[in-house]
């Protein structure tokens, strides 16, 4: 049995074996600040969708990493920010790797800290503050 899941305007099929219960996945927010648990191989599928415009960096005091598009940010005031649809995985020396079961909850919380409410001039957003 196969399923084909859609992301980002291109199809992957999922095999069998990917659709086990294997709890280790990576964290995908999308813009609507919807979290989704994706599994290794859709995640990598879905880091190579990006196409050159890949941008990545380390949530502070953790070993997650943050994937997104690079077209996705904005910058204000000086500062850049990312409006969600970002990729969180987990960086060994081996490469980007789904997160552990027990760290999942680590890895969201520790994005939830680096999200905050900004005021640029009259304008009031929630965001990622890269910069």
């Amino acid at each position: 049995m196969h399923k084909v899941i859609e992301c980002r305007g291109q199809s992957f099929c999922v095999g069998e074996k990917d659709m086990s219960c294997n709890l280790d996945m990576a964290v995908f927010i999308d813009k609507n600040r919807y979290v989704w648990g994706l599994g290794e191989d859709l995640a990598i599928a879905m880091v190579e969708s990006y196409e050159g415009n890949i941008e990545t960096i380390m949530i502070p005091g953790t070993d997650f990493i943050m994937i997104f598009d690079e077209a996705n940010t904005v910058v204000l005031a000086g500062h850049k920010y990312l409006f969600y649809d970002c990729l969180i995985m987990k960086s060994t020396e081996k490469g980007l790797k789904a997160i552990p079961a027990d760290e999942i909850d680590a890895a969201r919380n520790a994005f939830k800290k680096q999200t905050g409410r900004y005021q640029v001039g009259p304008f009031e957003f929630l965001a990622y503050r890269i910069s």
